[in-house]
């Protein structure tokens, strides 16, 4: 009875405390081992709230006026330390409650900058439950409460939407601009960390974002792909000259792009037209392509999904994000859990994840905040029955039933030729699942493994398991990394901070991720026949996982390729076997990472051989 009773009254202060904050609040009645010696059980209360996005961050609550009854009733809610008469511009003299404003642009809440919601409940607790304060933990998700629009990424918009003006009001250009298209993750609130933008006389630091300009559909391209490139750039040289002669912005230009200078963003444009890709485009996303046709080159599937696929991700992404706030911060907690178990590189992998969660969000409620978007992510790779059963994103609801049945049949077809235990995530841009790049199959059946892993982990944080005063238990577990599976682990020198006051530090900075990013591509340049290679930017390892069907015997015809292997004599008369040479391999790698590697590990090793510079 006790324990009710504390959690109808924790539900009715903090509800009242919150306001239009709060959409929903749920206690529950926690009940703890029972004691050997007294047979007795501690109860936990536990209280779930669902707030609202929007109104997280208002740092100002304005109450009744001062000499109306309910101003009583506001003054013992929040006592004389912290309700105060506030005059407005109208004339009107309320009772407010001040909270201190976090800092913009933070990534996660501090115990010294706390956020507006935290300093609600924590008021409220001290105010109304006395000592019992003492003893209650707050859970708001590994990042706690944050803006999920940043002020940033909003003043890139400005920027954005000044941008695509001045272009489409060039007056030099032969043909009509249709549409200037956002690209980067940035342009929806969803990345972590946008690339820094090639250093300039001014010594000023930007971001890059790539843009792409569309022009009307026209019978003047070049059939041929190389020579409308060659257009595109002479296209891409008008630009350039009327935006510095007329409007007065800097630009640098290459062959394949057009860097634009504003004050804060650098502009990186590309063109696109359809007649260069309309064969592809016909295989890749028509509804009702045959599955048994040829599939396009490597190239060809790039160069679309960098110029036709990502921006209408981008865009739909945008328009969601500014609906459903929490989506953005979900997407980015989600990359930072992917990148946490070496899986970088496959950020739009997890925004359709977090798309799945929270636009076709059943058997559940669409999710409020970005840890409770993680906590569905992970639930469905863990529970989703990948083997039979395509995931379907329905960015803007206009999929039809004959769109998800031809979707079906494409998934049936390709489960027929690949891996099972593959992910398989398709949208109406991507109607086959040929242009999202997913985490490989071999590594499939460990992540839902390690998603299964992190929804015990917010269990056991929620419910305090494990947890003592001197010794709270945290979000570490979360965002552990299982070593176990990979075979080679490169350990890099920790990064400087690319936003340093100094112009050298952030010039070293920047070659420092430009030589790591240069690592990846050469190792997976090289190694990709016998090897996989994940990374992960923000703690700087490596890790590389050797390909099982790379180490089965084959033909002394691999000795021509361009992987060292070594050959293993058989009994007389038999064809030697070879290998490759992992010896020989490791030491490649060491030598490739040299002046950046801090050690290198063969997981399972002994002694020597386990770590070392090479």
């Amino acid at each position: 009875p006790e324990a009710s009773q504390l959690a109808g009254s924790l539900v009715g202060v903090l509800r009242e405390g919150l306001g239009d904050r709060c959409t929903r609040a749920v206690p529950r009645l926690v009940v703890g081992e029972r004691d050997a010696s007294t047979g007795a059980s501690d109860v936990s209360v536990v209280v779930g709230f669902q707030l609202d996005a929007i109104n997280l961050e208002r740092f100002l609550d304005r109450g009744p006026s001062a000499e109306s009854e309910a101003a009583k009733s506001f003054r013992a809610l929040w006592g004389r330390e912290k309700s105060e008469l506030r005059r407005f511009k109208d004339g009107s003299v309320l009772e407010c409650a001040v909270w201190a404003k976090p800092p913009a642009g933070r990534e996660s809440e501090s115990k010294k900058q706390p956020a507006v919601v935290t300093q609600i409940v924590q008021h409220l607790l001290r105010k109304h439950f006395g000592d019992r304060a003492a003893t209650c933990d707050i859970v708001s998700g590994p990042s706690g409460f944050v803006t999920n629009l940043g002020d940033r990424d909003r003043r890139l918009w400005v920027a954005f939407e000044a941008f695509r003006a001045h272009l489409c009001q060039l007056s030099s250009l032969p043909l009509t601009i249709k549409d200037v298209h956002a690209v980067d993750r940035a342009f929806s609130y969803t990345a972590l960390s946008p690339p820094v933008a090639p250093p300039t006389a001014d010594g000023v630091s930007r971001t890059l974002h790539d843009v792409v300009v569309e022009f009307e559909s026209s019978g003047r391209w070049p059939d041929d792909p190389m020579a409308a490139r060659k257009v595109a750039g002479a296209m891409l040289l008008q630009m350039k000259e009327e935006l510095q002669g007329d409007l007065g912005l800097d630009a640098d230009l290459t062959e394949t792009f057009l860097d634009v200078r504003f004050p804060e963003f650098v502009f990186r444009v590309q063109i696109f037209h359809e007649k260069e890709l309309f064969e592809v485009a016909r295989r890749v996303t028509n509804f009702q392509a045959q599955a048994h046709a040829t599939p396009p080159s490597d190239e060809s599937l790039e160069r679309l999904r960098s110029l036709w696929w990502r921006p209408r991700i981008r865009s739909t992404c945008h328009a969601q994000v500014l609906q459903k706030p929490a989506m953005a911060g979900a997407m980015r907690l989600c990359q930072r859990w992917l990148g946490s178990q070496l899986l970088a590189g496959y950020e739009e992998f997890a925004e359709h994840l977090v798309a799945s969660v929270f636009l076709q969000p059943s058997p559940f409620e669409t999710p409020t905040s970005p840890q409770v978007g993680l906590c569905r992510v992970c639930w469905l790779l863990d529970t989703h029955d990948w083997e039979r059963e395509p995931l379907i994103v329905d960015f803007d609801g206009k999929l039809t039933s004959e769109d998800r049945l031809s979707m079906r049949s494409s998934f049936e077809h390709s489960r027929n030729e690949a891996e099972a235990s593959s992910f398989w995530v398709s949208s109406r841009f991507d109607p086959h699942a040929m242009l999202l790049q997913c985490p490989p199959a071999t590594v499939s059946v460990w992540l839902r493994r390690r998603a299964h892993q992190a929804l015990a982990a917010f269990n056991r944080r929620l419910l305090g398991i494990g947890s003592t005063a001197s010794a709270p238990i945290g979000w570490d577990a979360l965002f552990a990394l299982d070593t176990s599976v990979f075979d080679v682990l490169v350990r890099l020198q920790p990064p400087s901070a690319e936003d340093a006051r100094k112009k050298g530090d952030r010039l070293k900075a920047v070659a420092s991720r430009q030589a790591v990013a240069s690592l990846v591509s050469k190792l997976r340049s090289h190694l990709s026949p016998v090897c996989l290679i994940f990374h992960d930017t923000d703690d700087r390892m490596i890790a590389i996982k050797w390909r099982p069907t790379a180490f089965s015997p084959q033909h002394q015809n691999v000795l021509m390729g361009a992987v060292p292997h070594t050959m293993i004599r058989q009994a007389e008369g038999q064809v030697p076997i070879c290998v490759p040479n992992v010896l020989y391999l490791t030491s490649a790698i060491a030598s490739l990472a040299e002046g950046l590697m801090l050690d290198l590990t063969v997981v399972g090793a002994r002694g020597a051989l386990a770590s070392g510079n090479k």
